[in-house]
């Protein structure tokens, strides 16, 4: 099936959601190879796609999900793991997890991670941080997406984890310049390099969750955890 893009400014959204997993690595596969850029410390791949189904399954008596292990294993999990999702949201999001563990095994040696599934009902993370582990992968399937800084001219941060400011005060200190702010949407692919990612000299990318407690609105949220990111010398870019 030929799949549709939309390619501007070197980012690539892609229209139409792949429905095997050859489908998935051609569509994919390349654009995840961004991570593997040293200068970067963050990949925002644009994806419309947002499953409506799991507002219901939110609403009712939903789980949190958690996996741990190394990426190689995840797929003889994946069946049990997703079982409690309505399936529209076991096909969706069993495709990508199981492309992503294909590409983490490949690009970076089958690697410790860990996978959790959670329904969000509240801010979260409130403050602008950065992670502390080498890397990320966050994906929305219900509701707003993460917010990133996407330059680090944006970035004052002399004020991330100072615990005496509030939320509001310490946000505005730490994003310098709005205009630079990214508000990631639903199925956008969104890897955060963290503070102990190789080569970034502590400098990861600083983020948050999307301002919601209070409003009724709801997220239901992917993050995958990579433990050991350091890639093998063919895995470049």
């Amino acid at each position: 099936m030929q799949l549709d893009y939309d390619i501007e400014g070197g980012a690539r959204t892609v229209k139409k959601h792949p429905s095997t997993i050859d489908e998935w690595k051609k569509a994919f596969f390349g654009s995840f190879d961004g991570v593997l850029d040293g200068k970067l410390n963050f990949l925002h791949l644009e994806r419309p796609l947002e499953i409506e189904e799991m507002g219901l399954w939110i609403a009712g008596k939903h789980q949190d999900i958690e996996w741990r292990g190394q990426s190689a294993l995840l797929e003889k999990h994946l069946g049990a793991l997703l079982a409690p999702l309505p399936k529209r949201a076991q096909e969706l999001i069993g495709l990508d997890l199981l492309g992503t563990s294909h590409w983490l095994s490949e690009r970076f040696a089958n690697p410790c991670i860990q996978v959790r599934l959670n329904a969000l009902l509240d801010d979260g993370c409130r403050k602008f941080h950065m992670d502390h582990l080498p890397l990320r992968l966050v994906v929305t399937y219900f509701g707003p997406g993460t917010h990133l800084i996407g330059e680090e001219g944006a970035v004052d941060r002399r004020f991330l984890g100072r615990g005496e400011l509030d939320p509001e005060e310490a946000n505005r200190r730490v994003l310098t310049d709005p205009s630079k702010l990214i508000r990631a949407k639903a199925g956008d692919f969104v890897w955060l390099k963290g503070a102990d990612y190789p080569g970034l000299g502590g400098r990861g990318v600083v983020h948050r969750s999307p301002p919601i407690e209070g409003t009724g609105v709801k997220r239901f949220v992917l993050r995958l955890d990579v433990y050991d990111t350091w890639p093998r010398p063919w895995a470049s870019v």
